[in-house]
């Protein structure tokens, strides 16, 4: 069995909370998209008393971060989806394929069928 050192087990728990990063350096789109691919997803909170527990989470590892930035990950940019995880969770597009061949994500619907409404029950 190989030995981990505390101090390397801190880096890699740390870093794998994207922690070891500089919480100064600037929010721009390409920094939330790159900070979600280091965590892999953020879980949605609605309980809002401060914040969205997803908003203050990213903002707490970029300077500058604005919910807007999310938002126009999720709805411009489609560079990230909303899902349930164990609760209800924003992942990054390049993990869907790896959550639909594990089983944990129902296959993805084209854009036409995704708009479409439900048809109506047959009973």
């Amino acid at each position: 069995m190989r030995r981990v050192s505390a101090r390397d087990a801190r880096r890699l728990l740390l870093g794998g909370q994207g922690l070891c990063e500089d919480p100064a350096r600037p929010a721009t789109d390409g920094a939330v998209r790159a900070l979600l691919d280091v965590l892999g997803f953020v879980q949605v909170d609605s309980v809002r008393v401060v914040e969205r527990a997803h908003h203050l989470t990213l903002g707490a590892r970029l300077d500058g971060y604005r919910p807007a930035m999310l938002d126009a990950l999720l709805e411009r940019d489609r560079a990230v989806f909303e899902h349930w995880t164990h609760d209800a969770s924003i992942i990054p597009q390049a993990d869907r394929v790896l959550r639909i061949q594990s089983g944990r994500l129902a296959p993805v619907l084209s854009e036409p069928e995704a708009a479409r409404p439900p048809a109506p029950s047959r009973r």
